[in-house]
């Protein structure tokens, strides 16, 4: 029985504990967390808490746990250097750990070793029902997102450290935490970029010690560039002492070796000199390079991530490593639990990269910069200017970020700007950490931190300042109805959600003379006494965004606050007036938008938007987009109202508004037997422009005949009496498993057959695991089509056309490839545009355009060809030279698109493509061009050696099982089919998923009647292809040529 996990965490120090133990207080999760070391960390290694960490622990209840060993508190800095004669030291300043503008709980660093802290870690986990396993570490994992497990699509490979056992488990999530050598993250094949090991090298020993020093009980930087080297030292409490110091190994030795702890000791008395320092007990000593890096990349396909010092290393100089991971930990664990509950889309687990990695770039440039300043000397003979000024500056300077309160995330998904007008500005930001609050509970009246009376259980929290009843009341009620309406938050999961609600005064705040001051949490947190806010703060105690408490929004407000604040409400029958091209009014989640000046502009044309004028058009945008994309499109005052509720039941009611007419009558869905039937069925549903398009092409049609009769003219040489009741159609592209031979072609504006457009075709190519090749030319923006692929390195591809504008090509591979897209097809079949007369002939109405290209559809003297008309950024003059180019900026897997001769298809094997496509490009550009199958049959008799270098597949003409089979017995590796996925979205999304299992279901049956039961069995001579052989050429310019049986009839 496979064992199967809702996360496999790899790494038991505070890192991976940390992401432990907030999942399992957000619910029942089923946690695999192993470690290769056979026991916890005893005591030393890391050791410093961060108030910003110690807050988060706080909400967790850890901060007791932590506090019940008396660590050492750190309240106060000194700063020495060597006296002015060099002949012993001084003390030059001191500084608090944290100054007064710092709005913290915590003004001190709280300082235990890591041995305790792992321990209170264990001690809470064991307490929930989990244990770490021991002496086991990872060896491999895979994606398998269409095997027997779709739920866990993780496979994990586990063995012991000894080697004597294995396991293999699956799970949804996999968590790095196995510190700076990651085994994960070596194997997400992740670099570490800008790790820079330096020469300075530095020893660190934990100890009971007796000294004279006056500041040994003191936080304590010591730097003396001139004379020797640099000192910390860092009190634990209960006479414990840290203290690292600078250590000079000779070239090549390794500086654990050299730093044995005498000379540790002897250097730290050398350096304090006049004053001495005895040891009673020493718990821990190591040694250290000191080096910063960043891994590349935090996670792979939103399954697979890493944290801690697996993804960024810096010095311990500022005591930041365990804090920066804890916080990582803590951000991916909230976002993990809010998928899971289906609160949130799979795709914004890639805020945790976006969020996490941009403040550890801030803090590696930080470390840099201050381990630096420790480290160096000034060589001798230099002016002796004391060091301190400059050390002192940039500690005090940096003390916001190292606290952990100067971590601001950047506007995205998360975290919106702030349209609210606090006359605090620094108070609220989005990004940042809920500042403090003590206010009074009304229930009970005790005073209570505002920021930590909810603990951390996965919930967003809004927190409404309410002002003065008088003038706000009004505003609350309305707020309170919109929370309410239909479309809020609240109505859509108030199944799956406990919503708790809580009620404080604002007077706990006390002024000079002793008073309780009114409304000193609002004023702290920028907002006017009498009008209020709103904040909403994230699960991890972080600003979403600041809303303003009002009865109607301001013009320059947010789409959130418009949800929140209430915006105008509008009855059904006024919708249902501005129901025109020049008065375009759209209903889109409750809210009404004039759609007017969009609709000319709108990608999939304007027919997409008109034909929903003064309508609900809800369910198809919904089908196709986020529900704040519409939101972050347009400006605000395009947002008309909110939908009345109260007017469905008028007898104005327009039945229409709520829903759209149906699309035009068409035979059921399940009725459909072949693609043969989409075609029809789409020739009868789709605009004329859209069908003359798909439909269209070159001239006199020659070569998209060929493609599709030809096939016809290959029979079948069954083999009979062989068991044939087991059959399996999967094959292996590109290295990845998947169900069927066959690839979703990238057609061009899919837009025009469904609103859904190529975001339904890889939705659907997703679930029957197979893989959809995404155009450049698509109508929707390729973020947006693979939102809601959990695996698009597994599901997705991505062909390209190279642009005239070279350095436009270069910066979408670099989108492309961030997405999780390993594969590029290049075409190089379609330097210009072919004549295709039909589409030429039928004006386009409205405007067509493609995001990813920048190019608009546009009726000219030659007619309103899309394909002319929107490929005038395609580069003629790309050849076989650019190639070299292009494979430098794609660092993934080539195809190369287009190949109609054997000469070509040898040239591309020679620049190192991993596949090949047979094409004509569906008989659209150079009419009389060979169909793929001829040059198919051109390749196995001149070029057989070829199908063992690379993957050759095949499109054009194919329409049936058979044909796939009849393409894969010649040796194709798979076939690219785009027509028909076309038509097939005339039923939405479900129409692709419906051809993929009508060409499956023929596809084994053809394998049976033929007498296979594997694709691998499919071998030439079970096909005739006598009807085409005289058809091949002859003569070609290359010398491979082998003689290729004859299958006979």
């Amino acid at each position: 029985m496979t064992e199967c996990y809702d996360i496999v965490v790899v790494g038991a120090g505070p890192v991976g504990l940390m992401l432990s133990a907030c999942l399992l207080r957000l619910g029942p999760y089923k946690i695999k967390h192993i470690d290769q070391r056979p026991f916890p960390t005893k005591t030393g290694r890391a050791a410093g808490i961060q108030a910003r960490a110690l807050d988060v622990l706080q909400n967790l209840d850890l901060k007791r746990a932590i506090m019940s060993y008396n660590p050492g508190r750190v309240y106060e800095v000194a700063f020495w250097d060597a006296s002015n004669d060099a002949r012993g030291i001084r003390r030059t300043g001191t500084a608090k750990s944290y100054p007064d503008y710092i709005d913290t709980r915590h003004p001190f660093s709280t300082l235990l070793h890591q041995g305790r802290i792992e321990k209170i870690f264990l001690d809470d986990l064991r307490e929930r029902g989990l244990e770490i396993q021991r002496t086991w570490t990872i060896t491999g994992f895979r994606n398998e997102p269409c095997g027997e497990y779709p739920d866990h699509p993780l496979v994990v490979d586990l063995v012991s450290v000894d080697g004597r056992e294995g396991s293999t488990v699956r799970t949804k999530y996999l968590f790095g935490a196995d510190g700076p050598r990651s085994r994960v993250r070596d194997l997400l094949g992740v670099p570490m970029l800008s790790k820079d090991p330096t020469m300075h090298v530095w020893s660190v020993i934990d100890g009971v010690v007796k000294s004279d020093f006056p500041d040994i009980q003191v936080h304590t930087h010591f730097v003396e560039y001139w004379i020797t080297r640099s000192v910390m030292i860092i009190p634990h409490g209960n006479n414990v002492v840290r203290i690292y110091a600078q250590m000079f190994p000779k070239n090549g030795q390794e500086p654990l070796a050299f730093a044995t702890v005498p000379k540790i000791q002897q250097s730290a008395n050398e350096i304090l000199a006049p004053y001495k320092v005895e040891w009673e007990r020493v718990d821990w000593h190591s040694a250290y390079r000191i080096g910063q890096g960043l891994a590349s990349n935090y996670s792979l396909d939103e399954r697979v991530f890493i944290g801690g010092d697996a993804c960024h290393t810096h010095s311990p100089k500022a005591g930041q490593g365990m804090n920066y991971g804890f916080l990582d930990a803590h951000n991916l664990a909230w976002k993990l639990h809010l998928v899971e509950s289906g609160f949130l889309r799979r795709s914004l687990l890639k805020t945790y990269e976006g969020e996490r990695k941009l403040v550890a770039a801030k803090l590696i440039e930080f470390d840099a910069t201050y381990a630096n300043l420790f480290s160096s000397r000034q060589p001798a003979g230099e002016n002796k200017v004391a060091p301190s000024s400059e050390f002192v500056q940039v500690f005090k300077q940096n003390t916001f970020l190292t606290s952990g309160y100067g971590v601001e995330y950047p506007v995205n998904s998360l975290t919106w700007p702030s349209t609210s007008t606090p006359s605090n500005t620094t108070a609220l930001r989005p990004g940042r950490s809920f500042p403090t609050a003590t206010v009074t509970r009304v229930i009970d009246a005790h005073p209570v931190y505002l920021e930590q009376e909810i603990p951390f259980n996965g919930s967003y929290r809004i927190y409404i300042f309410a002002g003065k009843p008088a003038t706000t009341s009004t505003a609350i009620f309305d707020l309170a109805d919109n929370l309410q309406a239909k479309s809020s938050i609240f109505r859509r999961y108030q199944r799956n959600v406990d919503i708790s609600y809580h009620v404080y005064a604002d007077d706990r705040e006390m002024s000079q003379g002793g008073e309780a001051t009114e409304r000193s949490a609002h004023v702290k947190m920028g907002f006017d006494a009498e009008k209020g806010g709103i904040v909403v703060v994230r699960p991890d105690g972080y600003v979403g965004c600041v809303l303003d408490l009002y009865l109607s929004p301001p013009p320059t407000c947010s789409p959130c606050q418009l949800r929140m604040a209430g915006p105008k409400r509008i009855s059904a029958a006024e919708v249902a007036q501005h129901c025109s091209p020049s008065d375009c009014w759209v209903v889109i989640n409750d809210q009404i938008w004039d759609l007017t000046e969009l609709a000319p502009d709108h990608p999939g044309g304007c027919g997409a938007i008109l034909r929903y004028a003064g309508q609900d058009a809800s369910q198809a945008y919904n089908e196709v987009h986020t529900p704040d994309l519409i939101s972050k499109t347009l400006t605000t005052d395009k947002l008309i109202g909110q939908l009345d509720q109260s007017s469905f039941h008028a007898k104005s009611y327009n039945n229409s508004v709520r829903e759209a007419a149906p699309p035009p009558n068409k035979k059921p869905l399940s009725t459909i037997l072949s693609a043969h039937e989409f075609e029809r069925v789409a020739q009868t549903t789709f605009s004329k422009k859209a069908w003359t398009f798909y439909s269209s092409a070159a001239t006199d049609l020659v070569s998209v005949n060929a493609n599709r009769s030809l096939y016809n003219r290959i029979w079948f040489r069954p083999r009979l009496l062989r068991n044939v009741q087991d059959i399996s159609t999967q094959c292996t592209i590109q290295g990845v498993e998947c169900s069927l031979p066959v690839i979703v072609a990238p057609v061009a504006l899919a837009r025009l057959a469904n609103p859904i457009g190529e975001k339904g075709l890889a939705r659907a190519a997703a679930s029957r695991g197979i893989f959809h090749c995404i155009p450049i030319t698509a109508s929707i923006p390729i973020e947006d089509i693979t939102s809601d692929i959990l695996s698009p390195s597994t599901t997705c591809f991505f062909q390209l056309y190279v642009a005239k504008d070279r350095t436009a090509s270069e910066s979408l591979l670099r989108r492309v490839w961030k997405l999780g897209i390993h594969t590029l097809f290049v075409t190089i079949d379609a330097p210009v545009a072919g004549k295709r007369e039909a589409d030429e002939k039928v004006k386009a109405e409205e405007i067509i355009s493609m995001p990813m290209t920048g190019t608009r559809s546009k009726n000219d003297g030659a007619g309103s060809g899309l394909t002319r008309t929107t490929g005038s950024f395609i580069d003629s003059s790309f050849c076989w030279e650019d190639l070299a180019w292009l494979k430098q900026q794609w660092p993934g897997r080539l195809v190369i698109k287009g190949i109609q001769s054997v000469e070509d298809a040898q040239m591309a094997v020679e620049v190192g493509v991993s596949g090949i496509v047979l094409s004509n490009h569906g008989g659209r550009n150079l009419d009389t061009s060979p169909p793929g199958l001829l040059t198919l049959l051109e390749l196995r008799r001149h070029l057989p050696s070829i199908f063992s270098q690379v993957e050759v597949y095949i499109d054009g003409g194919i329409r049936r099982g058979t044909d796939i089979l009849k393409a894969v017995c010649l040796g194709a590796r798979a076939v690219l089919i785009g027509r028909p996925f076309l038509y097939s979205l005339a039923y939405g999304e479900d129409g692709p998923k419906h051809l993929v299992d009508i060409l499956q279901a023929e596809l084994e049956t053809a394998m049976k009647l033929v007498g296979i039961t594997d694709l691998s069995q499919a071998n030439p001579a079970l096909i005739n292809t006598q009807d085409l052989d005289h058809l091949v050429v002859r003569d070609v310019g290359i010398t491979d040529a082998l003689e290729v049986p004859r299958a006979k009839m």
